[in-house]
């Protein structure tokens, strides 16, 4: 008996997470790049980036923010949120305001060439979340948008 045929093949385990995951990333992935397509002309327009206009977005909904805040609604690091808001005050879209609370914090709000762009902005994001709603239906959307806050919740506790 040779000793290879003695040894017993050791049986490798089926991974099929790990495929699933993989293919649910280029899902994820195809789909947030299908909902961009539907803003990017309007941000070449204004020469905004993505993360630029996601956090003029959200000033422009909380009127004046904390920097944590808007850390937490636009989802980016303190960094590189930092980074992004001198490139905007740069293009004098954003300003800063120091807040007495004795702790030196800051908000920031829409400065008026901001609320301008934002303005004049809007009506092409209606255009395109009717293009959105229209292809593919509110009542899914909303379903969607469920199950998203419901797996991004439990990516949260799994991760704790």
């Amino acid at each position: 008996m040779s000793p290879v045929s003695s040894v017993t093949p050791r049986r490798r385990r089926p991974r099929p997470a790990a495929s699933e995951v993989s293919d649910f990333y280029g899902l994820i992935q195809a789909g947030r790049e299908g909902v961009l397509d539907q803003f990017r002309g309007m941000l070449a327009a204004w020469a905004l980036t993505e993360q630029q206009w996601r956090t003029l977005k959200a000033i422009e909904v909380a009127g004046a923010i904390h920097m944590a805040e808007l850390q937490r609604a636009t989802h980016q690091t303190e960094p590189a949120l930092s980074r992004m808001l001198r490139q905007l005050e740069a293009k004098e879209l954003v300003q800063r305001r120091r807040v007495r609370d004795g702790l030196g914090r800051f908000v920031v709000e829409l400065a008026p060439a901001g609320q301008t762009v934002m303005a004049l902005a809007n009506p092409h994001c209606e255009t395109a979340y009717r293009r959105i709603v229209d292809a593919y239906g509110r009542d899914r959307l909303k379903q969607l948008d469920g199950l998203l806050r419901q797996f991004d919740s439990a990516l949260r506790q799994a991760s704790r």
